[in-house]
């Protein structure tokens, strides 16, 4: 790939804080087996689970894909899941979970406020 396209400068910088900030956010949970193919799946579930926990839910959020998201990162990331319960558990009211909720606001026709 490198010496097809042209790679910025810095890259390879900017690529190794992203893989260690990823790297500490799941230190938390190992598992160690005596395959080693075995534990590079474990590894590599464990970077997906994290990644996609920050991508999935950039802008639009419903309380059923962010629980069950969260139910996921839990098993690598306890903290940051635990995080985004409290966040969840905020747009409820009465017992009422929003479909949708943008930018700190509920977006939902049904919301019973």
């Amino acid at each position: 790939m490198r010496k097809r396209y042209t790679v910025p400068e810095g890259f390879d910088v900017e690529k190794a804080a992203v893989l260690k900030k990823f790297a500490e956010e799941t230190a938390q949970v190992s598992t160690e087996t005596p395959d080693e193919e075995l534990n590079k799946m474990f590894e590599w579930l464990k970077f997906q689970t994290n990644m996609g926990s920050h991508w999935a839910r950039v802008r639009h959020n419903g309380y059923r894909d962010m629980t069950s998201d969260t139910d996921c990162l839990a098993c690598v990331n306890p903290q940051k899941a635990l995080e985004r319960f409290q966040r969840i558990l905020s747009y409820q009211s009465n017992g009422y979970a929003p479909r949708t909720f943008i930018d700190g606001s509920i977006k939902d026709n049904n919301n019973p406020k």
